[in-house]
């Protein structure tokens, strides 16, 4: 027998009997073929948040409680459930009464997960209505191994686990751009900006010739050979583009990005990692550059001449991270595998996280620190960086972006949507 009370039971009763009434003339038709509306026992609310769903019920009280049960599910739930129906879909179980509240940080990242909570009262199971919480998750087809941020015209970049295939997903649009197929997996990918586009540079180690792949319909990659070899190139977005060069003589040359002549360069740099951070002159450039076991900066102004240049040694060594995070304050900057920050004015801060393949996220108040590595990720308060928590997402991710401009954070990962296994976006709005 059934044990669960379907919540339309006692309306259909309540419909049999004026139908009958109406037989003998004792009721208006339409009124009899009115529907009652569904009630259900419990009452559920369930909330998203960045390390999983909370979920809420309402009480049942009585002596014959034996139990209430969380289901999830990723297909939607059927108010007639039945118990040899669950297996595997019980997301927790609790036989106090009192507890009324369940914080699911095991939910998969999918884009609509379904709940209800049931309730055994011994010979009978009373239910709450099915909610579908809908989050902000976007399959990408491929397995992703890499992420790469272009922050000017919001563009991520994720490559193939398996081929040398890079996806562009423009996360403002929430809209896949295109697929780019590199010439070998191994290369080097840096990301910039130009004509109001995102655009793509891959690079083989000990190269000289560097790809340009713009992001735009139809449109054709460009190649383009230097006089050295390129260790790294980062874009200002404003027709700048600067790339550090190998060799004996190390230097950062300066490049008009439409002729791509060059206009200047610095010496005595020729970084492992270069990007650009807040706080250059006005209209201007400010251009990080770690070196080593130095990291330097290079103030520039809007024509790329360098006004001055600052030096600091490190100890430990970039993650090569195209995800660098910085502070909304221009204070933190987390690049390197064993945990150093880098304040504003290049002073060295011990913050014990990092390790290889960590990237890292401020909130946009820059309050609390995200940083990710494999399956967990770790919640940091600043600017003490002590651990406030941390959470499982996904099966494994690649990386975490936060856009504070707009007040979100970008997860990526890798996991199963639709029945298949791929990289995701989501789009997790700062509480």
């Amino acid at each position: 027998m059934n044990r669960f009370i379907h919540p339309l039971s006692d309306s259909r009763r309540l419909g049999y009997l004026l139908a009958c009434l109406c037989l003998f003339g004792s009721c208006n038709q339409e009124e009899a073929l009115e529907p009652a509306a569904p009630t259900y026992p419990i009452s559920l609310s369930v909330t998203p948040e960045i390390q999983g769903n909370s979920l809420t019920w309402s009480k049942i009280d009585g002596e014959a409680f034996e139990r209430y049960w969380v289901i999830r599910s990723a297909d939607s739930l059927p108010d007639d459930l039945k118990m040899e129906s669950l297996g595997g879909l019980e997301a927790a179980q609790y036989d106090a009464p009192e507890i009324t509240a369940f914080f699911d940080e095991e939910a998969p990242r999918l884009p609509v997960i379904y709940y209800k909570v049931i309730g055994d009262l011994g010979d009978r199971m009373v239910i709450s209505p099915t909610v579908a919480l809908r989050r902000e998750v976007y399959g990408l087809d491929e397995i992703g191994a890499e992420m790469i941020v272009e922050p000017i015209y919001n563009t991520l970049f994720i490559k193939s686990h398996e081929d040398a295939i890079v996806t562009a997903f423009n996360y403002e649009k929430k809209d896949g751009l295109s697929s780019i197929g590199l010439s070998r997996y191994d290369m080097n990918l840096m990301a910039g900006a130009h004509n109001g586009k995102s655009e793509l540079y891959a690079f083989e180690r000990s190269s000289r010739e560097v790809s340009i792949f713009p992001i735009e319909p139809l449109a054709k990659f460009t190649r383009h050979t230097f006089d050295r070899q390129i260790v790294s190139m980062a874009s200002d977005g404003r027709g700048k583009l600067f790339v550090s060069f190998g060799g004996s003589d190390r230097k950062v040359g300066i490049f008009d990005r439409n002729s791509m002549n060059e206009t200047g360069s610095i010496t005595g740099g020729g970084a492992s990692h270069l990007t650009i951070i807040p706080g250059g002159p006005p209209g201007g450039t400010r251009l990080l550059d770690f070196s080593g076991r130095e990291v330097h900066a290079y103030n520039l102004d809007q024509n790329g001449t360098l006004v001055s240049r600052e030096s600091r040694p490190v100890v430990g060594s970039s993650n090569n991270s195209q995800t660098i995070a910085i502070h909304p304050d221009g204070d933190f900057i987390m690049p390197f595998e064993n945990g150093l920050a880098i304040d504003k004015n290049l002073n060295s801060v011990v913050t014990q996280i990092g390790g290889r393949s960590s990237t890292f996220a401020f909130t946009q108040d820059g309050s609390t620190l995200y940083h990710i590595r494999s399956s967990r990720v770790s919640i940091h308060e600043i600017p003490s960086f002590e651990l406030m928590g941390d959470f499982r997402v996904g099966h494994s991710n690649i990386g975490i972006f936060s856009d504070t401009d707009d007040g979100k954070l970008l997860l990526v990962g890798n996991a199963t949507i639709d029945g298949k296994f791929q990289a995701f976006v989501e789009i997790i709005p700062f509480p």
